[in-house]
Order: structure tokens, then C-alpha cells, then sequence
């Protein structure tokens, strides 16, 4: 159900978990950062992208939708449903949170 999320917050959410969730959300993007070998295979696996397809990935990566992303690059939405197939499994991805 989190699909890559750190937690699941429930509303009405209480200060004190959102701000133990933000914290624990920061200090594990900072773990992720620090480790060189796992940026350095996450720069080898971008790297492995087309050029469209990282044009595609920058624009994927912002939240916006299929179809927002093919106006921006004036191209179909069929074209970029099949850039965002291809980006997935080159990054070797199961979903969006884990790109």
C-alpha cells in the first residue's frame, strides 16, 4: 500500500507523527545519499537511458501526468506511456516512488 512511501499517515494526523515521519523521511534520503556505491549504480542506470527517455525521466520524476508530459515534448501520449515503460525497466523500477 506505500509503494517506496516511509510511512502511511492517517488523517487527522497529530503534529508529533508527522514530525517523527518527516524526520525519519529525511535522515533515510540521507543515508541513501551517503552510500557512493548505490549512486554510483543508480548513475550507471541513468546513464543507460536514451535521450528522450531521460527527457521523459525529468518531467516523470516532477508528478506531472502522461499526457502533460507528451504537450510538454510535443509528442503522443502513447509515446510516452511506451518512454515510461522502457525508463521502468531500465532503472529496473516497479513503480514511480522507486525511480
Amino acid at each position: 500500500m506505500q509503494n517506496g512511501a516511509v510511512t502511511f499517515l492517517e488523517k487527522p494526523v497529530e503534529y508529533a507523527e508527522l514530525e517523527l515521519a518527516i524526520e525519519t523521511a529525511l535522515k533515510k534520503g540521507a543515508d541513501l545519499r551517503a552510500n557512493p556505491s548505490d549512486q554510483s549504480a543508480a548513475d550507471e542506470l541513468l546513464a543507460s537511458l536514451t535521450e528522450r527517455q531521460k527527457d521523459v525521466f525529468r518531467i516523470l520524476v516532477t508528478g506531472v501526468t502522461n499526457k502533460e508530459i507528451a504537450q510538454e515534448l510535443g509528442i503522443g501520449e502513447r509515446t510516452v506511456k511506451a518512454h515510461r515503460h522502457a525508463i521502468m525497466e531500465r532503472l529496473e523500477a516497479d513503480s514511480i516512488a522507486d525511480i
